[in-house]
Formats: structure tokens, sequence, C-alpha cells
């Protein structure tokens, strides 16, 4: 936990619904009783940009909304070169969960030809900086997960589940639920609850492997 608050990033480009998995990880905190500061970042949203969350759990010494660099407990990035991009904010200790989904954002810095990353290619190196730097990385898939329910916009749902199941988040899962109900509105709720229990489902298979620094691909 960094400055007495637990601080989670989450990152993504426009229409992944970066705001609304925030919108939830602050609700579900609040549902528990836990002081919430939320600060947001979103660029070209609407056109691709990148867009953070920055939501900080607990009392903070520092007030302001945004998380500086190298102290993000938990990063939470729904594309793969987003999170490549952020992954130098997390502490050492700390955990990030990267989709595999690649979507080139268009305020990419890969300009020039240069070839867009790949997740097989990237392994080893990711691999070493887990070690190098102390962080627990995990790559997810949340296509099978997205297949099952037939719906592609919750995929942030998917992800938010299994990267609560993985991190220090003190926050009941009840509460999330309830957090989903009212931040959805009645859009989706019953698939957005699905797919956070079948992300948190999924947590349960990798929970014994991240013990250490180092780098997991799940599934």
């Amino acid at each position: 936990m960094s400055m007495g608050s637990y601080n989670v990033l989450i990152i993504g480009v426009g229409g992944q619904g970066v705001i609304f998995a925030s919108s939830v990880l602050g609700r579900a905190a609040l549902n528990s009783g836990l002081n919430v500061v939320i600060g947001e970042t979103k660029g070209l949203a609407r056109r691709g940009g990148t867009v953070e969350a920055h939501v900080k759990i607990g009392y903070s010494e520092n007030l302001s909304p945004l998380i500086p660099p190298g102290y993000v407990d938990l990063l939470l990035s729904f594309e793969f070169m987003e999170g490549l991009r952020y992954l130098n904010r997390v502490r050492r200790g700390g955990i990030a969960v990267i989709s595999t989904e690649s979507i080139k954002p268009i305020n990419s810095y890969i300009y020039r030809g240069e070839k867009y990353p790949k997740v097989d290619s990237s392994i080893d190196i990711l691999s070493e900086y887990a070690g190098i730097n102390n962080v627990k990385i995990i790559l997810f898939d949340p296509k099978p997960i997205v297949s099952k329910l037939k719906l592609p916009q919750v995929a942030n749902m998917a992800m938010l589940g299994f990267a609560y199941g993985v991190s220090g988040v003190n926050v009941g899962k009840v509460e999330f639920i309830k957090a989903i109900r009212d931040v959805a509105r009645g859009r989706y709720v019953k698939e957005n609850i699905e797919a956070f229990n079948e992300g948190l489902r999924c947590s349960e298979n990798v929970k014994a492997k991240i013990s250490k620094p180092g780098l997991v691909v799940f599934p």
C-alpha cells in the first residue's frame, strides 16, 4: 500500500469502459465504508486515445487525485500496449494485470513503421522486467468470457473481477455487485455481474502462481 492508500490505475483506450470500471471500483469502496478519490484524464478518448482513471482507496497524504509514478499498487490495463507503456508506474511489490487485447490508440508513440508489439514476443522481456523491478505481472485474456456471454462490452468487468481476485483491494464482493447495479443503472447489469464473477473465478487459478514477483499468462 502506497502513501497510506491503495492506489489503482486503470487504463485503456476510448470505448473500453475505463471510466465505468473506475466508477464501479470507487462505488464498491464507498459501499465498504472506505474513503475514495478518483482522478481521470481522458485525452482524445472519443477518437480512440488513451484514457486513465486513478482510484485512491483509503486515507492518502497526497491530496492530488492523480497517482504519482512509482506509487501504483495495482495497474489494470484493458489494452496490451497501454499496459506496457504504464508498467513503470507500478511500485516495487505491486501488481499489473494487463489484457492481451491489442487496440492501437491514435496517440501511441509507435510511428515511422515500427511494429506494434505482440504478446508472444514480449514474454521474455516482461518476465525479466518483473524480476528486476519486483513486480507481479499477469497477462489476462478476457475473450473466452466475452465469447461465453456474447457481449464485448463486458470485457472491462471481466478484467476488473480478475484484478480484484488477485490484488489486495480491501473491498467485499457483495459491495462490488451492488456497485455494478448502481453504476450500470439497468444497462447490461446481469451480463456485467456475470462477467465480473467469471473474472473473479479465473483469478483463483493463478493466485498460487503469483506468490512472488514474476510473469503469469492466463489462460
